[in-house]
């Protein structure tokens, strides 16, 4: 029971960390997504649906 609340609270952190940079355009963010072959308004796509992720997970832990 522990267990998966801490793999969860902590895949919640990354994904929430990740995609709040995404959003922002943090500075190493531009360069990743034109790497990946991606504009920066596709990564905060990305970002926006990490985010909308990581809220599903806390609603599922939590039960809603």
């Amino acid at each position: 029971m522990y267990l998966s609340i801490t793999v969860i609270c902590l895949i919640v952190l990354i994904f929430t960390l990740l995609s709040v940079a995404k959003l922002l355009a943090l500075k190493p963010m531009p360069e990743m997504a034109a790497h990946a072959g991606f504009s920066t308004a596709a990564y905060r796509l990305i970002g926006a649906l990490e985010l909308a992720g990581a809220v599903g997970l806390l609603l599922a832990d939590a039960g809603l």
